[in-house]
């Protein structure tokens, strides 16, 4: 399975499925970045937000690995050189904290998530 689709599917709330499925296949990959600019449209029974001191690089990367994330995980991102891609959940991490990029990382081996979201000052946790 596409690990985009596998993503919606874990963490999007029932109601917008659909349409993030239809702008995928559709090929409006833009639009389909730009939905996750609010986390709304996560499931909240599956959403942990981490804030303050937590969200520094270093801390965030041990609480979220604490919490169960780790490996590898596929990106989602409006950063070309990031998107669709796979990274070491560390490394994209650092990465999107240090240049302030909404960013999305799916774990599809531990059906967990984070969601860098910088404009709220919060990352939140998917599981």
């Amino acid at each position: 399975m596409n690990l985009d689709i596998a993503f919606v599917k874990h963490f999007v709330v029932k109601g917008k499925q659909h349409r993030l499925l239809e702008l995928l296949t559709s090929g409006r990959r833009d639009a389909f970045i730009d939905s996750f600019r609010s986390p709304s449209i996560f499931d909240g029974s599956h959403v942990t937000e981490i804030t303050g001191s937590a969200r520094n690089s270093g801390a965030l990367w041990e609480t979220l690995k604490n919490m169960g994330l780790g490996g590898r995980v596929h990106v989602i991102s409006s950063n070309n050189e990031w998107d669709q891609k796979k990274f070491q959940t560390s490394y994209i991490i650092d990465e999107c904290s240090a240049m302030c990029i909404d960013t999305i990382g799916y774990s599809w081996k531990t059906k967990t998530a984070f969601y860098e979201w910088h404009h709220s000052g919060s990352t939140y946790y998917l599981s």
